[in-house]
């Protein structure tokens, strides 16, 4: 047999230094310490701390208790939200002179938007050099697969569907009738613009606005504020998005938390991105090419179905919504962990 005595409190007198929780100016010993006391008092569960296994045959187990799938952005995020509120505002006092100009506002207010990728890139270039590895992370290869593009797709004519059906179901309660106007039927036409404006609309909105959005809100304002909280950093990352946003704010907000979700779940940048551009492309489409007239008297027996159907239609788009968020849709649980990254 082996004695295991000396042993035992030799790597017990190390595991409890390692933790902090020996008495000042008491020698530590084996007997004056049961094992089950010790195992309670020195797990650790609090973020950053070191977390200090029941074992106390293995004192070398102690690790940050922090999701080695997350990485982690040391930035401020006051920093961030100035720096994208100073490109707005030189985006909008570009597009101001545009139209005083005689630009159409359209062409104006698309072509305003290419002042704010330089200037974000000059503002942020410290933190985009800092955070290069984690930003890195969110833009894993493996993590773009089929299923992720199949499931953001989706995602996004999922929540532009739950945007239709909510104003219809406001215009059906009298909130969006136009009282001034005449009582007008349903008329639907469709009519693009010219292709290069209609290009120059799909680029800026399907293509440099997704991008530059998702990196700020869902990359590194929302990563900044995850160790506050996952619950937490989705809420303000949604909230400075639609504070920030040019839509109607509740509207941008409850876009923002799908996105933010779907980027936590996906733990990549990917599937908000195509979600977002998707929405976006498919608000282009709605807005130049389709023309959609209904002014109906309040006595429309159509109206009282119509409110029904719109609002079977939010219930069930916001279900499958939630599900195209979910790990389960992408399949993200099956995908290899990067490794951690500290910047």
């Amino acid at each position: 047999m082996v004695d295991a005595g000396p042993l035992s409190a030799a790597v017990f007198s190390r595991h409890l230094a390692a933790c902090g929780d020996q008495p000042a100016g008491v020698a530590v010993a084996p007997f004056l310490f049961p094992v089950e006391s010790a195992r309670n008092a020195t797990r650790r569960t609090s973020r950053g701390r070191l977390s200090c296994r029941a074992d106390p045959c293995s004192p070398e187990k102690h690790e940050p208790m922090q999701d080695s799938a997350r990485p982690v952005f040391r930035v401020s995020v006051s920093a961030i939200v100035l720096f994208q509120v100073a490109a707005l505002f030189a985006r909008s006092m570009l597009d101001l002179s545009l139209q005083r100009s005689g630009m159409d506002p359209s062409v104006a207010n698309d072509l305003s938007y290419l002042v704010v990728p330089p200037i974000l890139l000059v503002l942020m270039f410290p933190y985009l050099r800092r955070c290069r590895h984690s930003l890195r992370e969110l833009f894993a290869p493996h993590r773009l697969t089929l299923r992720v593009v199949a499931c953001s797709v989706a995602l996004g004519l999922t929540l532009r569907l739950i945007w239709w059906a909510s104003t219809t179901f406001l215009l059906s309660l009298g909130i969006f009738r136009e009282s001034n106007h005449p009582i007008v039927g349903l008329i639907i036409g469709f009519e693009c613009p010219p292709t290069l404006i209609l290009a120059l609309s799909f680029l800026v909105m399907a293509g440099l606005i997704p991008l530059i959005e998702e990196v700020v809100y869902r990359g590194y304002i929302m990563h900044a504020i995850l160790q506050r909280g996952t619950h937490v950093a989705i809420i303000m990352s949604a909230l400075i998005f639609g504070f920030l946003h040019e839509s109607p704010y509740v509207t941008a907000f409850l876009v923002g938390i799908f996105l933010a979700l779907q980027a936590v779940n996906y733990r990549a940048l990917w599937g908000p991105i195509i979600t977002h551009a998707t929405f976006n492309g498919a608000a282009v489409f709605d807005w130049d090419c389709f023309r959609i007239v209904w002014n109906p008297p309040v006595s429309d027996p159509v109206l009282a179905k119509l409110m029904w159907l719109a609002l079977l239609a939010c219930v069930g788009g916001t279900g499958l919504a939630m599900f195209l968020a979910s790990e389960k849709a992408a399949g993200a649980k099956t995908l290899p962990r990067p490794p951690q990254r500290l910047d």
